[in-house]
């Protein structure tokens, strides 16, 4: 074997004393920026100015290295590293850490990324004694191609280096199952139906504007509910969107989804051909959607039996319907899924489309959220549970008040938003729009209970930091939090919290805001709201506010962009989601860099 060979095909074993490198490499076109990238395991040593820590590598490419260690630091702590390939070859370089996560009991995966790179003194090659001339062939084969900053005549392509290097997922310590989850994530078509709009532009300058949506509910009569306000979608005509004989058998759930959907698609420029429709999959996510089928269907029954009920009720009554309606009305023949784990659905439901296209699965995903849930028994069961407001009745537009000390509960909304996921040379290769790209997903469970989080808030912080290692950014660099922020006295103060822990001080240069405040919350579709909002604020440069930010509480502490709109470059966004059952989910956002 020489070292001109190509090592896409090579595994190395069986190096002295039982210190054998397991390198796997990822290139060509299933790797997204086009650069050697290695999961690497072998025994590592790195140095601050007080401490020794050892460890084994996970991964390393040509600015960083992903490690775990029992040793938990900070991020930024400078470092010197100690890579032994064998005994005869290592590397020695500066670096700094971009995160530390807790994996297990005591162990944590780093990232640390390079300080210096591709100097010749950075890679120390010792005499092959031991092991003869072609072992030394191999190691500076593994030096060239998976290290990456070797000597400029062991490298046989340019490459062009990413800007931090890849992450393990702390669910799985060994790296990404797939080379395929090296492709990149583009949004290129959004579509919306909300209180303050029908469209994305009408949508956005609701927020912009800093409209609150919240009234006295005109859908049914509220008067026997403790809360009697919504944030209703009052100018919406299904007709505009689907056929008036279909509209009958499905819910207001799958009416405001499937043109969300349609708008998405336009907004994309997508024009299907058969093999298109049969390519591209959807997953949306919702938490009540049929439910609101169904409950007339019950009421119907009890008032006059079994043969009041409507025939559609079997097939519009379950949460699995909205998917499929979206793809009958579009044509579309892949996957069909619904997630519905309450308020984080839409979230969970795009970090699947994410991955799907990350995998290899499909180029194209159309995803997002729909929930219609302003009606009487979805409403009366939160008001059972105490979540919902109750005190601004009389003042419905002031009602919804995420982190003011006087907030007494969340005001119920409605809305659906849709977006085309692409991968991104599929995009290019279109010339359509980017919006942004999707770089990161994580989802944890507290475990706990089952309408209260775990008030040490340590596994919503494990999912906001797994998503960030996800999208190989470190805490210092997001911009802006799109907020939970549903107006609950404990989620408020407890998001609060949660941001504290990750973010550190970096926590008070963040800008945070609840578009909550001015559309309520649609529960299982509200993290697709999230996405829309925090996408057009990152194309804009404009940070959506906080509403009705009036009485201070001491436990929310942050920069909640109060009350009006911030003009504000958002190159790093994290949305957050939590949900009944104890569930976290988070996506990261980031503004799309042609140059990345």
């Amino acid at each position: 074997m020489t070292i001109t060979e190509p090592l896409a095909s090579l595994s190395y074993s069986a190096f002295d004393q039982g210190r054998s490198p397991s390198c796997v490499l990822e290139t060509g076109v299933l790797n997204r920026r086009q650069y050697p990238r290695a999961v690497l395991d072998i025994p590592v040593q790195f140095y601050n100015k007080e401490e020794v820590f050892s460890g084994r590598s996970l991964n390393i490419s040509a600015e960083g290295l992903g490690v775990t260690c029992e040793g938990q630091m900070h991020a930024g702590t400078a470092l010197d590293l100690q890579c032994a390939f064998s005994e005869m070859a290592y590397l020695h370089i500066p670096g700094h850490v971009i995160y530390c996560t807790p994996v297990k009991d005591g162990i944590y995966a780093v990232g640390i990324k390079f300080t210096s790179i591709g100097k010749r003194e950075s890679v120390m090659l010792l005499s092959a004694s031991k092991g003869g001339p072609h072992t030394n062939e191999i190691e500076r084969a593994i030096l060239r191609m998976s290290v990456s900053i070797a000597h400029a005549e062991l490298q046989t392509r340019s490459v062009k280096p990413p800007r931090s290097c890849h992450r393990a997922h702390a669910d799985d310590v060994r790296g990404p199952a797939s080379p395929d989850a090296t492709r990149r994530v583009v949004i290129t078509g959004i579509g919306a139906i909300a209180p303050n709009g029908i469209g994305r532009k009408a949508f956005w300058k609701g927020l912009a504007d800093g409209k609150s949506c919240v009234d006295r509910i005109s859908f049914f009569d509220p008067s026997n509910h403790p809360s009697q306000i919504a944030a209703e979608i009052r100018d919406f005509d299904p007709l505009a969107y689907i056929p008036n004989k279909e509209i009958k058998r499905m819910g207001r759930s799958a009416h405001i989804g499937i043109a969300a959907a349609i708008q998405a698609v336009e907004d994309a420029s997508l024009e299907f051909s058969a093999d298109v429709r049969g390519s591209i999959g959807v997953i949306v996510g919702t938490g009540t959607s049929g439910l609101e089928y169904a409950e007339e269907d019950f009421y119907a029954m009890q008032a006059g039996g079994v043969r009041r009920m409507r025939p559609y009720a079997a097939i519009a009554g379950f949460g699995g319907a909205l998917s499929s309606e979206i793809s009958r009305a579009l044509g579309l023949t892949g996957r069909s899924l619904t997630i519905s784990t309450g308020c984080t659905g839409a979230t969970d439901a795009m970090g699947m489309a994410l991955n799907s296209i990350r995998h290899g699965m499909a180029d194209i995903m159309l995803t997002g959220g729909s929930d219609a849930c302003v009606t009487p028994g979805i409403l009366g069961a939160f008001c059972q549970i105490g979540a919902t407001c109750t005190s601004f009745n009389a003042t419905p537009a002031k009602a919804s008040r995420p982190f003011n000390k006087d907030r007494d509960g969340f005001v119920l909304g409605e809305g659906a938003w849709m977006f085309i996921f692409e991968e991104l040379t599929h995009a290019l290769r279109r010339g359509r729009r980017i919006y942004g790209e999707l770089a990161g997903y994580a989802a944890t469970c507290d475990a706990y209970h089952m309408s209260r989080p775990l008030p040490s808030g340590q596994y919503s912080a494990q999912a906001m930091r797994q998503a960030l290692n996800d999208a190989a950014i470190s805490a210092a660099e997001v911009d802006y939090i799109n907020a939970y922020g549903n107006a609950t006295r404990v989620n408020d103060s407890y998001e609060s919290m949660v941001i504290h822990q990750v973010f550190e001080e970096h926590a008070n240069r963040l800008m945070v805001s609840s578009i909550k405040s001015m559309i309520g919350h649609s529960i299982g579709s509200c993290g697709a709201g999230a996405v829309a909002a925090t996408l057009m604020a990152v194309s804009e440069g404009i940070v959506p506010p906080t509403i009705n930010y009036e009485v201070t509480d001491p436990e929310c502490d942050l920069d909640y962009v109060p009350n009006q709109a911030r003009v504000a470059q958002v190159k790093v966004a994290l949305c957050n989601t939590i949900a009944f059952g104890s569930k976290n989910s988070v996506l990261i956002l980031k503004k799309y860099d042609p140059d990345d």
